[in-house]
């Protein structure tokens, strides 16, 4: 986790005090704000100063042309965070609507929806103007599918995940969305909310208390409701009435005939429009009624029938569809025409391939495809021939990611494909291949990501955590324990690695509440996410709980002769005791778990364990013994350095190595450390490894230095729910803070930490005693008694801890 770029304001500022030959600390003194001040405005941290703070900076720095270029770059923005897709094709036939919608963002409206039909092209409309404001430079966009989110509670998971942020046990996700946008202006494109209108609502209107600086476009079939919610429905296009002098020349008259020209041109380079021609493309487009996805998908047409027979079969197809006993309302037949239509002229294998294909979320894999489409009509060797047509005729998406294909399908293609799976009689038997397909695929991640190819596991994972959770409501839907325990316990390591604590805990709840239900569930799967959701509890200081759950795990582990699963159990009841400070009870659970890893021939759990043990070692300053087990636990990776637990070596190696006096090795293998856990994704080891490259900084005297570095390790242990690391990070940064003279902040910081060790019930470690002893004495001296007992009573250490790492994110 880097530091910002420089910001346009923060580089001309750095150019211009060095032509004056001014330090930070000159500068500040002459502008009178702090040096702080300074160093963050040039290091980006500070992106947006006050009118006032130019105008300080710009006398003190007494040249003639400072005023003029702070000014000017203050006015740049670059940069901005943003997340939204590149546009694949151009958007055709709406400028009006274009312009307009962005008038009314950059005005008054703090909301827009864009209401109409599915295919009538809402999110393609939304996601120009988005472009449009982004283009400026003075707004960030962000684009939030909420398409594959099927629960309503999950809406808030699902913004802050598009846009950046991170959940936070004790942090609501508004406030971490707002946080991720630091004061500037944005606008977010909720896309896909009619399946979800309640819950839109309800977060866009919490939102609009919170900030005047976000504007949302949502895309819905109908309105949010939200107060000062402004409609726009979103017409059709454009297209040649009946009667109408349609001719090749004037065909770029219409907007739903241009749209159509050009996708046909696509499927057929050299397509040649004569008046015939010309007129069936009218036809078309009419008989269509001007919806762009109808269209695009008659276009894609083009290169196996001509437009006469795609006007011939369309009005036929139309009256079929509206005729039948289909019901609902007419905005809905009318996309179902469409669709309808192009589904018709399908093959029988393509249909049928289609049809099952729509119980995939968030798209698949060709393997995933041969799997779960495969049989009757669909030969598995066709698979890929037949999705390669479907993509040509739009049907399917395909995008390429390191020379990897990945399929998806149009939502609304989806929903009507469902819908003729389900009359096909085939619904029950595909769904079962799907969740068997992907709690497969969770099992072999689970073993993968234990090995030398974890990042690829995670990547792998992280592509298909929709289709993962369609699994798993699947097996709940059915009753089915086993597998809801199975994939649940199997993904559990993959939340973890991830930092989604939370989410992993209420996915291992679900599963255990079924399996609670099912007096014949497999004791030995049960253990194992008794484990795993104990595991997750305790990473957010849940002792008790995380305890409890462990140890139920471990007596249906020992009953069944389940040497593995009991070696796990004990080392994270191992665990348990140290962050409780209870070492000597830590180092024998975990030495009796490596003893059964070994039993058992795990390489894996043997370096776990020596991990674990590595680190009691640290925790009580035996940096001899830490260093020993460490290099054993870092043999047993076997030559691979890519794996969580290769990061756990590297970084007790480190640690070793800073308190031992050894700087240089301590900084090359704390750094070697960040860079595996950024590569891996890997939250905790990340937060860790920043810490850690703090206190080496505070050691050398780069004290601006280590103050940034620790503010960012603790903003990351508290989006996880580490309030047992966040406050040894707490005693860091108030260290850091005693030797910049910021007394005041550390006593506060030594209270917070004090008061959060009490609320969770854990001491603070041996090893840093003499730190947290030294910063007191410190800050005592300088304060007097009475002042810092003021300053360090902190009654509710779980609000300042969050107020903390909110104000570490935003100076990140």
């Amino acid at each position: 986790m880097g530091t910002r770029a420089d910001s346009p304001f923060g580089a001309e500022l750095r150019a211009l005090r060095l032509a004056a030959g001014l330090s930070q600390e000159a500068l500040a003194e002459r502008a009178g704000i702090s040096t702080d001040a300074v160093a963050a405005l040039e290091r980006g941290r500070r992106r947006h100063p006050r009118p006032a703070t130019v105008h300080a900076l710009s006398d003190a720095l007494g040249l003639d042309t400072a005023a003029a270029r702070l000014q000017a770059a203050r006015h740049r923005r670059t940069e901005l965070p943003g997340t939204l897709p590149e546009p694949v094709r151009p958007i055709i036939g709406r400028e009006r609507e274009q312009g307009d919608l962005v008038d009314l963002l950059t005005g008054p409206a703090r909301m827009v929806t864009l209401t109409g039909p599915g295919g009538v092209g809402k999110t393609r409309l939304a996601l120009a103007v988005a472009r449009q404001l982004a283009g400026t430079g003075e707004v960030s966009a962000h684009w939030v599918w909420l398409g594959a989110v099927s629960d309503a509670a999950l809406v808030p998971t699902a913004v802050a995940t598009a846009v950046g942020a991170r959940e936070a046990p004790d942090l609501d996700l508004v406030a971490a969305v707002l946080d991720r946008f630091d004061g500037m202006p944005a606008v977010l494109v909720l896309d896909d909310c009619e399946h979800l209108v309640a819950a839109a609502a309800a977060w866009c209107a919490e939102l609009f208390t919170r900030s005047r600086q976000v504007r949302v476009l949502a895309t819905s079939r109908e309105p949010l409701g939200v107060p000062g919610e402004v409609l726009r429905p979103v017409p059709p296009l454009p297209a040649p009435a009946t009667g109408a002098d349609v001719a090749p020349e004037t065909l770029g008259d219409w907007p739903a005939t241009r749209l159509f020209l050009d996708r046909a041109h696509d499927a057929v380079p050299d397509l040649a429009v004569d008046d015939a021609t010309a007129d069936s493309i009218a036809r078309v487009c009419r008989g269509l009624d001007g919806l762009p996805l109808a269209i695009e998908l008659a276009a894609a047409r083009t290169d196996a029938l001509t437009a006469g027979q795609l006007a011939a079969d369309l009005e036929t197809s139309l009256r079929t569809v509206v005729a039948g006993p289909r019901a609902g309302p007419n905005r809905h037949r009318t996309l179902d025409a469409a669709i309808a239509w192009s589904h018709d002229l399908l093959a029988p294998a393509e249909r049928a391939l289609l049809a099952r294909l729509s119980v995939a979320s968030g798209g698949w894999t060709l393997d995933a495809a041969q799997h779960l489409a495969a049989g009757g009509a669909v030969d598995p060797a066709d698979v890929l021939e037949l999705m390669t047509r479907l993509v040509r005729k739009s049907l399917l998406v395909l995008a390429v990611r390191d020379g990897l294909g990945r399929y998806g399908m149009l939502r609304v293609i989806r929903l009507h494909v469902a819908e003729r799976l389900a009359a096909s009689g085939e619904a029950a038997a595909v769904r079962e291949r799907h969740a068997r397909y992907y709690t497969d695929l969770a099992e072999r991640a689970a073993a993968g990501v234990r090995g030398p190819d974890q990042r690829d596991w995670l990547q792998r994972l992280d592509a298909d955590v929709d289709n993962l959770r369609a699994a798993l409501r699947y097996w709940h839907d059915v009753g089915a324990a086993d597998e809801g325990l199975r994939i649940a316990t199997a993904v559990w390591r993959f939340d973890y690695l991830r930092g989604r604590y939370t989410e992993g805990r209420d996915v291992l709840d679900a599963a255990l509440r079924v399996a609670a239900a099912a007096p014949d569930a497999d004791p030995v799967l049960r253990a194992g996410a008794l484990v795993a959701a104990g595991t997750l509890a305790y990473l957010q200081c849940e002792y008790e709980t995380g305890a409890r759950y462990i140890r139920d795990g471990l007596v249906l582990f020992r009953a069944a002769g389940a040497v593995a699963g009991m070696a796990d159990a004990l080392q994270r009841l191992g665990s348990i005791a140290r962050e409780r400070g209870a070492y000597p009870e830590a180092v024998a659970l975990h030495e009796e778990g490596l003893t059964l890893w070994r039993a058992a021939r795990e390489p894996a759990g043997v370096a776990d364990a020596l991990n674990y043990l590595a680190f009691a070692a640290w925790l009580t300053g035996d940096w001899a013994r830490c260093e020993e087990l460490a290099t054993d636990a870092l043999a047993q990776q076997r030559g691979s350095v890519e794996s969580e637990s290769a990061a756990w070596a590297l970084l007790n190696l480190g640690i070793a190595a800073r308190y031992r006096g050894a700087a240089a090795r301590a900084d090359a293998l704390l750094r070697e450390c960040l860079e595996l856990c950024e590569k891996l994704g890997y939250a905790e080891g990340t937060a860790w490894s920043l810490d850690q490259l703090g206190a080496l900084a505070r050691d050398a005297g780069r004290l601006d230095r280590a103050w940034e570095l620790q503010q960012q390790s603790l903003a990351m242990h508290v989006r996880i729910g580490d309030r047992w690391r966040a406050a040894s990070v707490l005693d860091g940064l108030a260290a850091t803070a005693a030797r910049r003279g910021r007394q005041e902040t550390a006593a506060r910081l030594l209270g917070t930490s004090d008061a959060l060790r009490a609320s969770i019930g854990t001491p603070r470690p041996p090893c840093e005693r003499d730190q947290y002893e030294a910063a007191v004495a410190a800050v005592t001296a300088a304060l007097g008694v009475e002042r810092y007992a003021e300053l360090a009573s902190v009654p509710r250490p779980e609000r300042m801890l969050a107020r903390l790492a909110a104000a570490a994110d935003r100076a990140g």
